[in-house]
């Protein structure tokens, strides 16, 4: 069985580390052999990988130059004769490429999972330079391809589009367990958030956007699940347009399910994504999504079928679009189903570890 090294930057949250997570259990059963290499492990998620019977090797980082983790990532591909070692996010990319040189053996496999829109010059560059030691690299959404190329100068036809996978058994059951909310049993239309409360994300812009869905739907509750930097402004913005007390902020949890299945919408005001989790998984919960018209959004959300897009930044479309389906729950409800029916057909897990696992084996071809 060939070995694949899968290196992330950290084990924390975030859409790679879950899709990673997905991934790395399940590659026995197409012929990979997997274990963790990562730099730190911010939320516990080594030992329930270790649970499933992944290795998760730590990584030094004693400083920014990056030497000392590649000289162990080098020494750890040596050792456990690794067949591929599968980067993620641009800190391992780089790392990885450098480790080819020292490891020649060993295939590298790059895996950009967002516009990377934070990127500098230099690190654009550095992909450029680094992209002949790629053997490929995966994407998860044309959008995330044709900013990278464009920006990189990188061929397309490096680029490999493995598409994010749900988990929907793991869904269906966590939708089952209760979260009870502190207006219940009053009803309420709840429009719902999941994810980083973070500048990106345009978190502090839910309380405008709240305000004026209250003004039109006036038993409108927002349940946000997650936590951030911006959760603080939020909470002040909330306060002082006067509707705090229609707000419930759970905090991070890793079982959304409970949570989901009491959205009748989920509003996701980001200013960029590659291929959301969030979005993805309110689909797989049938919940309709309203989002900005941008980058991946758009290879997900098809327009009065499975939610809404809107202009980029027109907060009050943003918050028209989602009091119309507030109103017409019928109407979300279809949306819903066609959201579920969609993720089914193209986002399942086993897609994604099949596509995956075709990455590597073409890698070891290129040998």
């Amino acid at each position: 069985m060939n070995r694949v090294a899968l290196f992330i930057p950290h084990l924390g949250v975030g859409g790679a580390e879950l899709q990673l997570c997905l991934l790395a259990p399940r590659l026995r059963g197409v012929g990979w052999d997997p274990f963790v290499a990562t730099m730190e492990d911010l939320h516990g998620i080594a030992p329930r990988l270790a649970a499933y019977g992944v290795d998760v090797e730590l990584l030094p980082r004693a400083g920014g130059s990056g030497v000392d983790t590649i000289m162990a990532l080098a020494r750890l591909v040596r050792r456990r004769r690794v067949d591929v070692v599968h980067a993620w996010l641009w800190a391992s990319n780089w790392r990885a490429a450098v480790v080819r040189i020292l490891a020649p053996h060993a295939r590298v496999v790059a895996s950009i999972r967002s516009t990377e829109d934070d990127l500098s010059t230099p690190n654009l560059i550095g992909y450029r330079v680094l992209a002949t030691l790629f053997d490929a690299i995966i994407v998860n959404s044309h959008a995330v391809l044709a900013r990278n190329a464009e920006r990189t100068g990188i061929a397309r036809e490096k680029y490999r589009l493995v598409r994010n996978g749900v988990e929907l058994d793991r869904l269906d059951r966590e939708s089952r367990e209760p979260a009870v909310m502190p207006w219940d049993p009053e009803p309420a239309a709840i429009v719902g958030y999941v994810g980083t409360l973070h500048a990106r994300k345009r978190a502090a812009s839910l309380a405008p956007v709240a305000a004026r869905i209250v003004a039109r739907v006036p038993r409108a509750k927002f349940l946000i699940v997650g936590d951030g930097p911006e959760r603080a402004r939020l909470e002040a913005e909330c306060a002082r347009l006067g509707i705090a007390d229609r707000f419930v902020f759970p905090g991070y949890t890793d079982r959304v399910g409970p949570y989901l299945k009491r959205m009748q919408v989920l509003v996701h005001p980001s200013m960029n994504e590659g291929s959301s989790n969030a979005i993805l998984e309110a689909m797989a919960a049938a919940v309709p999504v309203v989002a900005y018209a941008v980058s991946g959004n758009l290879e997900l959300v098809e327009p009065g079928a499975t939610g809404a897009l809107i202009r980029d930044g027109d907060e009050e479309a943003l918050a028209s679009a989602v009091a119309d389906l507030l109103v017409n729950p019928e109407e979300a409800r279809r949306q819903g189903a066609t959201a579920r029916a969609r993720i089914e057909r193209d986002y399942s897990v086993d897609a994604m570890v099949r596509a995956t696992a075709a990455v590597y084996e073409e890698a070891m071809a290129s040998r």
